[in-house]
């Protein structure tokens, strides 16, 4: 579900002068066609984002603690590392396939994936691995079944075994972190 109720966009018109636009998710926004284009591609692809209006479909009010659904306490962060050297073609492939098509599976708003955020980096053959990281909410019961499961699921029939590291962090650092791989450090945000 996207949370982005309106943005303030600097574009650029045919002639080359600038100006300011808000761009909202209202129907009957004339603009409603540059909010949707930041919802999906990321801001400042089409323009220069000044300014983002949060909000929850349906959400009622001005209370802002009750616009946007509540952050978890905590959660899980894990990595798992496949090394180069016990990965051909073939097993590369699968773990890409079954990354891709995990998600798939797992992707309506019910699942218990559904707070899952990951990474597949595929990093070249000389930073030594292909790494998996991500997060999820810990604050339920079974988040370390569902990562343990998760991984399992993408490395499976790739007949390699990753390096694995998870530690439980505040929800926070969690969502704005530098990361670690064996590939060297990262920046993550997630929501």
């Amino acid at each position: 579900m996207d949370h982005l109720e309106a943005v303030e966009v600097v574009v650029v018109n045919k002639d080359g002068e600038a100006r300011s636009v808000v761009a909202s998710r209202d129907p009957a926004d004339p603009h409603r066609d540059l909010w949707w284009a930041h919802t999906g591609c990321g801001g400042g692809n089409f323009g220069i984002v000044t300014r983002y209006w949060f909000r929850s479909p349906g959400a009622k009010g001005s209370d802002p603690s009750r616009l946007l659904p509540r952050a978890p306490e905590s959660a899980l962060t894990f990595s798992a590392s496949w090394s180069w050297k016990d990965l051909d073609r073939s097993s590369f492939t699968r773990l890409v396939r079954n990354h891709g098509s995990r998600h798939e599976r797992n992707s309506a708003p019910d699942s218990p994936y559904a707070g899952l955020f990951s990474v597949l980096m595929l990093n070249n053959r000389k930073s030594g691995t292909v790494d998996l990281v991500g997060h999820l909410d810990s604050t339920g019961s079974g988040a370390r079944r569902l990562i343990d499961d998760y991984v399992a699921a993408v490395g499976r029939g790739a007949g390699a075994q990753p390096t694995r590291s998870h530690v439980e962090r505040s929800w926070l650092q969690a969502a704005a972190s530098v990361e670690e791989s064996q590939a060297g450090f990262f920046k993550a945000k997630a929501a």
